[in-house]
């Protein structure tokens, strides 16, 4: 009963929305203004460098805190791990906003770093390069103001979830090539497949279904966290 009930907590703690109280607590609803997501991406774009960065953080610890606390009093590896999927499962569909949450990414990255420090490291990087790539461009535009050019407004881009999707696919390689135990291996392995799913059967914007309708919308889907005519 314990194992359900911390289980059961940390999906709670994912879905509580911090994010949106933020955007909120400024005048803003999140799902009607840039990308419609209610993650600190979003957030980081349409209210601040300073609060976008609040609201990752926020994220992130709810992939990382329920872990932390399982280890802390003693429940299994197993567990320790489970606790924090569960923390990313109420990130992307948590109860507090009908199951409409964010893409994950943030929560994923919080368990990661506790599971496996060194292959956080190693698995980040290509997704620093996709947010190099997003952000250079908008940083060398200098007509427009310092403050603007951080929030990195672009109408679509590709290179970010590319890159977080190559990253957290490689989380799993490296755990198992750094010889980790075999729950963190397993707990690596679901993680991209929890934020693939999302990406596939995510709700889309304007009149694209919730569902894929052809391989090639399926694969952009995939890739690049949206349908093809989206961002167009």
């Amino acid at each position: 009963m314990v194992v359900v009930a911390f289980m059961l907590a940390s999906y709670l703690f994912g879905s509580l929305p911090f994010v949106p109280y933020l955007a909120k607590r400024r005048g803003i609803d999140l799902r009607n203004v840039g990308s419609g997501n209610v993650g600190s991406g979003n957030l980081w774009q349409n209210v601040g460098a300073k609060i976008g960065m609040v609201g990752g953080l926020s994220d992130l610890s709810k992939g990382a805190l329920p872990p932390l606390i399982a280890r802390s009093i003693g429940l299994s590896p197993s567990v320790v791990a489970l606790s924090g999927l569960a923390g990313i499962t109420g990130q992307i569909w948590p109860i507090f906003l009908r199951f409409k949450g964010g893409k994950g990414n943030s929560a994923a990255l919080g368990l990661a770093l506790v599971l496996t420090p060194k292959g956080f490291l190693i698995s980040i990087i290509p997704m620093l390069l996709g947010g190099a790539v997003m952000s250079f461009p908008v940083m060398a535009n200098r007509s427009l103001p310092l403050s603007q050019r951080v929030k990195f407004h672009r109408s679509s881009t590709n290179s970010v979830p590319l890159g977080m999707l190559t990253g957290f696919t490689l989380l799993p390689i490296v755990a198992w090539r750094l010889r980790q135990p075999i729950y963190v291996t397993l707990a690596c392995t679901t993680i991209p497949l929890l934020l693939s799913f999302k990406r596939i059967f995510a709700p889309r914007s304007g009149n694209v279904g919730s569902l894929p309708g052809n391989k090639r919308e399926l694969i952009s889907r995939l890739l690049y966290d949206r349908s093809p005519t989206e961002g167009l």
